[in-house]
């Protein structure tokens, strides 16, 4: 990759000082590798669509932007804020749920049970894209890149058959929401970040993950925790974005490409989602998981009760505009001036390179 950028850079600079282009000049003087970073694995949702993105934003800068990737981070969801606001970091890959101290609208991709299929999910997403872009630019964030998780499933040392076996659960979720969900239920729930479950599980402080269980994240958990109760509990998003101020700055041609680029990436993960959902379950499988599909009414009765409790209380907390959103998913009508820039159901050409 770093080679075909530097001969496509080559190849630019060579055309603008043929043609003399004071504008190509001064593009040229300020390309630069832009530092893309994520805190999850390269193989996840989100360090795909770091890598897709990058890529796309190569090719349609003819080289203007290149970047350096860094997975794993050792920061947390306020420091990459700080980090992309103050242009310490380029592009920051950001988990939706945690994002909710700058507008509880983030919290909406991880509703309990609002979403059960990719094409639910795709749609309340769709819906509420406009929003999210001006929530973000209100923190001074642009948003380019809007990943689907897979649907989050409950790991656990012991098989979950019914509603009981949740009872007295010591469970790992990823936010205070879905904590609070799984304690009504009777469980001993806390949301932590994943890096401490390992160490959690052996102590035994912990015996059960929320979690999607994605790329290498789901390769760790099953050497863990045996079973996997498929219960939906939501499709999650993460965002990458950059700086509002320092998109605004670029030369109008530069955004132009790098929305473009944005569109690809986007498109490209919505429409990787279906077959990356039973990638994992594959994956499961072979590392000897037990994979409880559907889970058992009376588990999903009284999980969905709370789901409902927690959708309510969320909608007292939110703007009208957001409260829309909600209303129109579930009448499945069709936002005003908001097109979707991808579909489960349309091709992708846009080649990846």
């Amino acid at each position: 990759m770093k080679t075909a950028i530097l001969i496509r850079t080559i190849c630019f600079t060579v055309a603008c000082l043929l043609t003399g282009s004071e504008s190509c000049a001064d593009v040229a003087a300020r390309r630069a590798d832009w530092s893309m970073v994520t805190v999850y694995p390269q193989d996840t949702v989100s360090g795909n669509s770091l890598r897709v993105f990058a890529e796309r934003v190569a090719i349609e800068t003819r080289g203007y932007v290149g970047h350096h990737l860094q997975y794993r981070a050792q920061r947390d969801t306020e420091q990459l804020l700080l980090d992309v606001q103050s242009g310490r970091v380029d592009v920051a890959d950001l988990f939706g749920g945690d994002l909710d101290a700058l507008d509880p609208l983030f919290e909406l991709s991880t509703l309990p049970f609002l979403a059960q299929s990719e094409e639910e999910a795709s749609t309340l997403e769709c819906l509420a894209e406009i929003e999210y872009q001006r929530a973000l630019a209100s923190a001074d964030l642009h948003l380019l890149v809007m990943s689907p998780w897979p649907p989050t499933g409950l790991w656990s040392r012991k098989p979950i058959s019914s509603i009981r076996d949740v009872v007295d659960l010591k469970i790992r979720t990823y936010d205070e929401a879905s904590a609070s969900v799984f304690g009504n239920v009777g469980a001993h729930a806390v949301s932590l970040p994943m890096s401490d479950v390992k160490r959690l599980v052996g102590t035994g402080d912990i015996n059960a993950v929320l979690s999607s269980g994605d790329g290498s994240v789901g390769d760790t958990l099953a050497g863990m925790l045996p079973n996997y109760a498929d219960v939906k509990y939501a499709f999650p998003v993460s965002f990458l974005v950059m700086s509002e101020g320092r998109f605004r700055a670029l030369p109008a041609e530069v955004q132009q490409q790098l929305t473009s680029a944005s569109h690809a990436a986007q498109r490209a993960q919505w429409q990787a989602l279906p077959q990356r959902m039973e990638t994992n379950y594959v994956r499961m499988r072979e590392n000897g998981v037990s994979v409880q599909r559907p889970i058992t009414v009376d588990l999903r009765a009284a999980l969905e009760r709370e789901g409902r409790a927690r959708a309510a209380e969320w909608s007292g907390r939110v703007r009208p505009a957001v409260r829309a959103i909600l209303a129109a998913y579930r009448n499945r009508a069709t936002a005003v001036g908001n097109e979707c820039r991808w579909s489960l159901g349309e091709g992708f050409n846009g080649g990846l390179g």
